[in-house]
């Protein structure tokens, strides 16, 4: 009986020590997964953030370029301006010199 006895006792040890085993497998795998997931969500949320500043950046530079085309427009205006009444830059100078005085 006690041969019995000591049999099932340490069956019932393996039994509960493997239970605890798994348990812990389970536990690692389940903290593994979540952090996986913490990762994803801040990957996704990173690459909104990269996005947004994409779109920035691209609109800021739509901006300057739109500027740059404006200020490019007016000087050829002011060049064909001068060009239509057959002044040079100098002429321009001279006579904002003499407004001055």
């Amino acid at each position: 009986k006690e041969i019995v006895k000591m049999i099932v006792d340490e069956a019932k040890e393996n039994i509960d020590k493997k239970a605890d085993e798994e348990k812990e497998k389970a536990k690692a795998e389940r903290e593994r997964k979540e952090e996986l997931e913490e990762k994803a969500e801040s990957a996704k949320e990173q690459r909104k953030e990269n996005e947004k500043l994409t779109e920035e950046l691209v609109e800021k530079v739509s901006e300057a370029t739109t500027a740059a085309n404006d200020v490019m427009k007016a000087q050829q205006e002011v060049k064909a301006m001068l060009t239509k009444m057959k002044l040079i830059e100098d002429d321009i100078k001279g006579a904002a010199v003499d407004e001055n005085l």
